[in-house]
């Protein structure tokens, strides 16, 4: 079966940010932070609702300005984690819930602060994963409880993937997807890792499409979609891949209706639909973007080959014939009865 992939602008409504954090919680695209055009860092919090196609600025007044923060959904509840506020690398953790933002239990110590790493759900718990600081690029993968006690508890758990920052990753089942970003010497990667949670181990997938970062990611069902993002020698891409988990291919993918270049924006699945807000362009000379783009994934028509086809000018010619062998056995018979008689 083959499928149409489609991209559709949908309403921008929120003021342009890129190095922002986003979940999907339910139906709505959550936003928190990020970088304004001007390069001021934001902490405003915004939901956009799919369902009725709408904005709506939401109340923060707790959560510092900030820019690479991560942020994931674990039911109802949103998650932002770390992020650069100007000054340092921030490690803690905030929920927000029932319309209100809590202080949760931060990574310690200190100098785990992070920006442009990742966090993903798998079960009830969150994983974050690589990211940077003034002195470190990190590998590490950090587990989340929010079960134990008021506030959660962190866990180290198994290293894999080498250290990076600006990457993708994806929660799939019980696996999480870490592609490509920017290695400790600031060079852009294109390798692939998985880390299965139920046995906390890593395995290499070999590597992907061509070296980048700040690219965004979102999965729906066994496939993982890459869109967009950077290599540093400035070279932008509005190119869409797909890469099958079961199979272990990547592919690239035709679009109608294409999303621009960009980077520094993030991807989610709301409905079996990817959806990308904002981001920025040209090594941030265009400022940031607030335009929002919905990915529609459809199954296309089976188109039968044309070897296969009859022409109708063929089939008359066909019907034609068969008429004409049918009268001629009709003659043939009245004859034989005419000559019997």
């Amino acid at each position: 079966m083959s499928f149409n992939y489609i991209w559709s602008r949908l309403s921008d409504g929120t003021a342009p940010h890129y190095d922002y954090a986003a979940a999907a919680v339910g139906t709505n695209f959550f936003l928190f932070g990020g970088v304004a055009s001007d390069g001021s860092l934001l902490n405003d919090f915004w939901s956009y609702d799919s369902a009725i196609g709408t904005w709506t600025s939401l109340l923060n007044g707790t959560v510092s300005a900030r820019s690479g923060a991560s942020a994931t959904a674990i039911g109802s509840d949103f998650y932002v984690f770390g992020g650069f506020d100007g000054s340092s690398y921030k490690n803690n953790l905030y929920k927000h819930s029932s319309g209100s933002w809590g202080l949760k239990t931060s990574l310690t110590p200190d100098n785990l602060g992070r920006s442009h790493h990742t966090a993903v759900t798998i079960g009830s718990d969150m994983l974050v994963f690589g990211g940077k600081n003034t002195t470190t690029v990190f590998s590490d993968l950090r587990q989340y409880d929010p079960s134990v006690g008021q506030n959660g508890t962190w866990s180290h758990l198994s290293d894999g993937a080498t250290s990076r920052y600006k990457h993708s990753a994806v929660a799939i089942g019980t696996q999480m997807f870490v592609f490509a970003g920017l290695d400790q010497n600031g060079s852009d990667l294109s390798d692939l890792y998985v880390y299965n949670y139920s046995d906390n181990t890593w395995a290499q997938l070999g590597t992907g499409p061509s070296p980048r970062h700040s690219h965004a990611a979102a999965a729906i069902g066994p496939d993982m979609y890459i869109e967009g993002g950077v290599n540093i020698s400035g070279t932008e891409f509005s190119d869409l891949w797909q890469y099958n988990t079961t199979s272990d291919v990547w592919t690239q993918l035709v679009t109608t209706g294409n999303i621009t270049a960009r980077n520094g924006c993030i991807a989610v699945n709301i409905s079996d639909k990817i959806v990308i807000f904002g981001g920025t362009s040209n090594n941030n000379s265009d400022g940031a973007k607030n335009d929002l783009w919905e990915l529609s994934i459809t199954s296309a028509p089976e188109i039968i080959p044309s070897s296969t086809k009859t022409s109708p000018s063929f089939a008359w010619i066909i019907i034609a014939i068969g008429a004409v062998l049918v009268i001629a056995v009709i003659i043939v018979l009245i004859d034989r009865r005419r000559r019997s008689v």
